[in-house]
């Protein structure tokens, strides 16, 4: 185990490059009553050998790389020193980021906005490509892309997802549907159809990712634009009632369906005569198959509600 030493608070510094910058003060509370009662139970992590003015000219000996809170908490106790684990520094800002984002991970309260955030901080400040950065981070490529994309939302929709807490798998798709909107309408500005769009899923409009996932599809296209326009500025108008009102033809999906069907068997085949080796029109084939099935599900699922409201009202 790490030596603990006890720094003077004077001499600690917070990272103003660290991505998570909106803090809970009934947490920060709860948490300086906690440290009161028990102690502080886990150390901040310094790095030392850091030194930066400050606004009174003098300088600081130790970063804060991980335990903001906990140093807010011990600043709202007038603590005169707290314990923390050391770093030698001084790192360079690549290394920081790296330690800072895999101590993170370990944290429950890392939201994904903050490790977005993250993310998107490392790859400007390093200059490495996408790939270099999900090898140091550890994360696979497909996921470094998703997390940047959701870097787009403004600073309102942040603060809206981190507050209702909307789930990452949602907000790949959200993006999405925003900028199929401003492309689809001016009637709303950016912000306007990022809230309306967000409240959607916080209200629980969408009961699943597949059903967030379709619906980013419909609305890539000008078809039934009122429709599309309806559906975010009406808040009671469910995902259901919209797929309906698109007059969305189960018995033509069936067919569209069928020839997918017909087409993934053919490929299929051309793919064992290959020694299976499948290539990117095989790969367009499977993601067809797959949004075709989306979409009957969901019309499924419309007549679903239709044959229980009918047999409700008997």
């Amino acid at each position: 185990m790490a030596d603990i030493k006890q720094i003077p608070i004077g001499k600690v510094i917070p990272d103003k490059d660290q991505p998570r910058k909106v803090f809970n003060i009934k947490e920060l509370e709860d948490l300086a009553s906690s440290i009161t009662k028990e102690g502080q139970l886990q150390p901040l992590l310094l790095e030392s050998n850091y030194s930066q003015e400050k606004d009174d000219g003098s300088g600081s000996d130790f970063l804060i790389l991980d335990g903001e809170r906990r140093y807010r908490a011990n600043i709202f106790l007038k603590s005169e020193k707290v314990p923390a684990t050391i770093i030698t520094g001084p790192l360079t800002p690549e290394r920081r980021a790296e330690i800072r984002f895999n101590v993170q991970e370990q944290h429950a309260s890392w939201n994904d906005m903050d490790k977005a955030k993250a993310i998107f901080d490392y790859k400007r400040s390093s200059g490495l490509t996408l790939q270099e950065v999900a090898d140091k981070l550890n994360l696979h490529l497909p996921k470094v892309h998703a997390y940047l994309s959701i870097v787009d939302f403004s600073e309102t929709a942040q603060n809206f997802i981190a507050e209702n807490n909307i789930q990452f798998s949602y907000l790949t798709y959200a993006i999405r549907i925003v900028k199929s909107y401003m492309a689809l309408t001016e009637k709303f500005t950016r912000e306007e159809i990022e809230t309306m769009v967000l409240t959607k899923i916080a209200n629980g409009i969408f009961k699943t990712v597949p059903e967030i996932q379709n619906f980013s599809k419909t609305v890539q296209s000008e078809s039934d634009k009122q429709i599309k326009i309806d559906f975010i500025e009406i808040p009671e108008m469910t995902y259901y009632e919209y797929i309906e009102s698109l007059k969305v033809d189960a018995k033509e999906f069936t067919v569209k369906l069928q020839k997918v069907l017909l087409n993934l068997n053919f490929e299929l085949k051309k793919a064992k005569d290959k020694n299976f080796r499948v290539y990117d029109e095989q790969f367009a084939v499977w993601e067809e198959i797959t949004n075709k099935m989306n979409e009957f599900a969901n019309v499924q699922a419309v007549e679903q509600n239709k044959d229980e409201g009918a047999f409700d009202g008997f």
